[in-house]
């Protein structure tokens, strides 16, 4: 399909169904038999990374950010990143902690 792409063009067309049910067959494959909550659902993932990210002192700022939480403006407004500056902070920041 060759139209064009802007910020509100989805990349895929999945269902949040379809998802939840990959991380869930995903996660009986690799993570065993569970009881209650799967953990290796696409919430308990985020909360990994929040946590991780935590522990390891990164700026509550940058988290709530790359978590997609809207970060309040008065306080965002003063961090002046170029979308590479972000990529960047993200490499040294949290990828250091968050790759396997």
């Amino acid at each position: 399909m060759d139209r064009p792409l802007n910020d509100g063009t989805p990349m895929f067309t999945v269902t949040r169904r379809a998802v939840d049910s990959y991380f869930r067959r995903v996660g009986v494959k690799f993570g065993g038999g569970f009881g209650g909550r799967n953990p290796y659902s696409p919430h308990s993932l985020r909360a990994a990374f929040r946590t991780i990210l935590s522990d390891h002192k990164v700026d509550p700022l940058y988290i709530e950010f790359w978590m997609g939480h809207k970060v309040p403006e008065q306080q965002i407004v003063y961090v002046s990143k170029s979308r590479e500056g972000w990529r960047e902070t993200y490499r040294i920041q949290a990828e250091p902690w968050l790759t396997p």
